[in-house]
């Protein structure tokens, strides 16, 4: 039987040097294949078909973004991008393509000769991991800030009073926060702070973030300010829109958020493993659409600390146990830390009781901090009547104060160096 021959793909523009290099790549390149592809869906789909190791991809190729880059680096090809300008190089290592060649139309010889030497020097490491033991790349370090995502299962467990409390606190206490909306099924910050519906900062964020364009000062625009250390970055406006937030653009957007402030609290609402959790389903349809909680699971996969939200009915406390597992496994680098939300009488009637829910929690959850927050019906609901929130109507509420240590230590200035 004879083995398919590898094969090398062009992702090129309407350059004035396409013709020479297309020509160039046939003639000199004979280890393999040449097959040209005029559009993201044909590129995709050529990229899951026969052997393919490598695409020479051009800045101007139409519809490129991070999510198509992504995509073809996940099938395993080695991506190397091609270009005439500095601003298009540029372009390719903000989405992802961190090989550049750089070519003209009086010399596209030297760039196919090194388009043929990558393609000789990802075959010998083909060869060579199939030899040896492949080893786990570490996790990139965070430039700057430190990343809280707070979850909670279905059930309106306060989840979004929390985050919101937490980033509040945060604030005061003089750390620059950035509180983001990524509940993609019931977003509820923006409604939480009484802000106008003019726009999704964060869909925003992710189209920057897939065309090449997102860093701090873009997102430091995209971000709503409610004070001089507190910004949102709003959520969806409809869950119809939540398949613009793909995995790839996803994963800049925390980076930029990150970079921008020293602490990221995301909201990252109440998705349960229902068979959308994962990267797979993201890059449904060759990549150009996503599943449905692409923002918490990259947000999860990033995050410093994973604050889950819970009641303390017994029903809530079951659901959250039911999910805890497979929303951790999204976050394994995470500290945890458990919100028993909404603790009153007789429920929980004492402090010995208290203190057996909070073993109990514990011991079932592997969280060695369980902090639990005093219901203060009285509080949400003037806040509700003045149009504020629970911190700004009574910054001494038991529900502010349970939560203050729930709230990790920070250091100052930085939270990292950069």
């Amino acid at each position: 039987m004879t083995q398919a021959r590898t094969t090398v793909l062009l992702a090129l523009g309407q350059s004035e040097w396409e013709a020479n290099f297309v020509a160039k790549a046939v003639t000199g390149i004979t280890s393999a294949d040449i097959r040209r592809c005029v559009d993201v869906s044909s590129l995709l789909l050529a990229a899951k078909v026969g052997d393919q190791r490598l695409v020479a991809i051009d800045a101007d190729f139409p519809r490129l973004d991070s999510t198509v880059v992504a995509t073809l680096i996940r099938e395993g090809i080695v991506v190397l991008g091609v270009t005439a300008t500095a601003e298009g190089a540029k372009r390719l290592a903000a989405i992802g393509v961190s090989e550049v060649v750089s070519v003209s139309t009086s010399d596209v010889t030297a760039a196919v000769g090194a388009i043929r030497d990558r393609l000789d020097a990802s075959q010998d490491r083909q060869l060579q991991t199939a030899k040896d033991p492949v080893t786990p790349r570490a996790r990139p370090q965070r430039a700057r800030g430190r990343l809280i995502a707070v979850w909670g299962a279905p059930g309106a467990p306060g989840r979004t009073s929390v985050a919101l409390a937490l980033a509040q606190l945060s604030a005061a206490a003089g750390t620059e926060t950035l509180l983001v909306d990524a509940d993609s099924t019931a977003p509820g910050v923006g409604a939480a702070l009484c802000l106008e519906p003019d726009g999704s900062g964060l869909i925003a964020a992710a189209h920057h973030s897939d065309r090449g364009t997102l860093d701090a000062a873009v997102m430091s625009r995209l971000a709503r300010t409610v004070d001089d250390r507190f910004r949102i970055l709003t959520g969806i406006s409809h869950v119809s829109r939540r398949a613009e937030l793909r995995a790839a653009a996803m994963a800049k957007v925390w980076q930029t958020a990150t970079t921008l402030s020293e602490l990221c609290v995301v909201d990252v609402g109440g998705c349960v493993d229902d068979g959308s959790l994962a990267f797979d389903a993201d890059v449904a349809d060759f990549g150009l659409n996503s599943g449905g909680h692409s923002a918490a699971v990259t947000a999860l996969a990033v995050a410093d600390e994973l604050v889950v939200v819970t009641t303390c009915e017994p029903a809530a406390i079951a659901r959250m146990l039911s999910h805890i597992g497979a929303i951790r496994s999204l976050a394994p680098a995470a500290e945890l830390r458990m919100v028993v939300n909404r603790v009153r009488s007789p429920l929980v009637r004492n402090a010995a009781t208290a203190g057996e829910l909070r073993e109990f929690v514990s011991a079932q959850t592997g969280a060695r901090n369980v902090t639990l927050v005093a219901e203060d019906r009285n509080t949400f609901d003037l806040a509700m009547v003045n149009g504020v929130t629970p911190y700004e109507q009574h910054r001494k509420s038991p529900f502010i104060g349970d939560l203050t240590s729930a709230l990790p230590r920070l250091p100052s200035p930085l939270l990292a160096s950069a």
